[in-house]
């Protein structure tokens, strides 16, 4: 009968262990475990302003203080925002300025910001989260490839089961004893490995085509031309005038002037003496006719 009581107390108190060890596996919860990520904010051109959201998947811990860096310049803080991200306004001063409050580097094609601060829910650790930007510079063409680091694995967890018991078997007569097992003992396993990259492809369009050039200046005046060639030599021909014609072209001459009236009124009563001569002898071959 004592035999039958001990077995009885050492099933009873093996029952009480196992329900315990089996309520406590995968308890508590382990912290959020992704202490790293990436995100990608598009594209930009030289003036614009645009605002990023630094949002990791381990929020940061709100009211916080947030390191940055851009494009590995020197570090300056933010605060982090009541909702655990932080707010980043970005203005394109140039291809080589960026204003993020305060003034850092830019560059053309990716520029990477790097936000770091605790996570209260990532058990007070630090948490990064990398932002990456194209900036599209004048003239610039051609694919732009990013690769941005994929988050971190979950961290694992585990709990030690409950330690054996044997229940020693009473005194004559009495109650058989009872016996609890030791507390459970163990470590959390190792976090999960980082994700995959995340690889993005930018399509930048060609730039639009320049402005027709200003007109060109007037040229200059042209080279006088070359003097011309001297014309040929010309001899003048001498023409000899007959003497006769030289003595007839002085008479001719020396009938004008004061002679020339004389010679008119000559030529004149010729001219009636000729007349009458004509009709005379008109006459007198008339008369011969009728006689």
């Amino acid at each position: 009968m004592t035999a039958l009581v001990a077995v009885a107390c050492l099933a009873g108190a093996l029952t009480f262990l196992a329900a315990p060890a089996t309520a406590q596996t995968g308890y508590p919860p382990g912290p959020c475990a992704i202490l790293s990520g990436s995100q990608f904010a598009g594209n930009a051109q030289v003036g614009q302003t645009f605002t990023v959201t630094v949002s990791p998947s381990c929020l940061f811990t709100p009211g916080g203080t947030a390191s940055i860096v851009v494009n590995g310049s020197a570090a300056f803080t933010k605060t982090v925002n009541a909702d655990g991200t932080v707010t980043l306004t970005i203005t394109v001063l140039s291809p080589t300025e960026l204003s993020v409050n305060p003034v850092v580097p830019a560059v053309c094609g990716v520029n990477t910001i790097s936000v770091t601060a605790p996570s209260a829910v990532a058990g007070g650790q630090s948490v990064t989260q990398t932002v990456t930007f194209n900036l599209v510079c004048p003239g610039q063409q051609g694919d732009v490839n990013i690769c941005n680091a994929g988050d971190g694995g979950a961290g694992g967890s585990g709990l030690g089961l409950g330690g054996d018991a044997n229940a020693g078997g009473g005194s004559a007569g009495g109650t058989g004893g009872t016996a609890t097992g030791g507390a459970g003992s163990g470590s959390g396993g190792a976090g999960g490995a980082g994700g995959d990259a995340c690889t993005v492809t930018i399509i930048t369009p060609p730039g639009a085509p320049g402005a027709p050039g200003a007109p060109g200046a007037p040229g200059a005046p042209g080279a006088p031309g070359a003097p011309g060639a001297p014309g040929a030599h010309h001899v003048p021909q001498h023409h000899a005038v007959p003497a006769a014609a030289t003595h007839s072209q002085g008479r001719l001459l020396s009938l004008t002037g004061s002679n020339a009236a004389r010679y008119a009124a000559i030529a004149l009563g010729l001219l009636v003496v000729g007349g009458t001569l004509t009709v005379a002898g008109r006459r007198r071959r008339a008369s011969a006719l009728s006689g």
